[in-house]
């Protein structure tokens, strides 16, 4: 009995300490690069697409996707460094086959999963001739815009924008972000749907370079925008 009470009165005040601790102001969490500021997450939506070699060279990398219907241009989505964090969209006429050029220079590698990569030494120019696209004004998360190929709607997330064409039969979506790629939804015969992920990298003053050290900046950049791709 004895035992007991002891234990029933030493409860309480087990009970009383654990609150007490439990209410104890906790210390902040230590920053990892002591003397340096964070850079606010507004400011880090402005900046997109690169990074900086020890030895002075500095990458960009854009990302552009391409739909074409029956050869026209159905939907282009692009995400240069310069245009900051809203990509920049362009449709084409629906009957009139595009005008598709290949890569102007530098490397252009195809990824095993139907990918391109494209290496160049400055930024690179659209495969689309400017003539058989026109460019569509979206605002982020407003209201869909007509199109000769329906509506086009941009939404943008904290994991990247997303560019949705609704049309007649045809549903297309262009993501780029945590997941870079797109999803076609067609319930019309006798269309021919192309859909090319195209990942830019600019290689800036590359010229520097030579020899083997170029062959191996271009491998690794190959290499990293493959991942974004797959």
């Amino acid at each position: 009995m004895t035992g007991d009470r002891a234990s029933r009165r030493r409860l309480p005040r087990m009970i009383v300490t654990a609150m007490a601790l439990g209410s104890l102001p906790t210390a902040a969490m230590a920053s990892p690069f002591p003397g340096h500021r964070t850079v606010p997450d507004d400011d880090l939506e402005d900046v997109r697409g690169g990074f900086d070699l020890p030895n002075g060279m500095a990458i960009s990398v854009g990302i552009e996707i391409t739909t074409l219907v029956n050869g026209a241009l159905a939907l282009r989505t692009a995400l240069m460094p310069e245009s900051g964090a809203t990509p920049s969209v362009y449709v084409g006429d629906t009957t009139s086959p595009a005008a598709v050029s290949g890569a102007s220079g530098g490397v252009t590698v195809q990824t095993p999963s139907g990918g391109i990569v494209r290496i160049n030494d400055g930024s690179a120019s659209s495969p689309i001739s400017s003539a058989d696209q026109t460019p569509v004004t979206l605002v982020a998360n407003g209201p869909g815009v007509a199109t000769p190929w329906g509506d086009v709607q941009l939404v943008q997330t904290d994991r990247g924008s997303t560019v949705t064409l609704a049309g007649n039969s045809l549903q297309l979506q262009h993501m780029i972000g945590s997941i870079t790629g797109s999803a076609v939804a067609n319930t019309a015969d006798n269309r021919a749907i192309d859909t090319i992920v195209t990942v830019n990298v600019d290689l800036h003053n590359a010229s520097m370079l030579a020899g083997n050290a170029l062959l191996r900046l271009e491998s690794f950049a190959v290499d990293a925008a493959s991942r974004i791709i797959r």
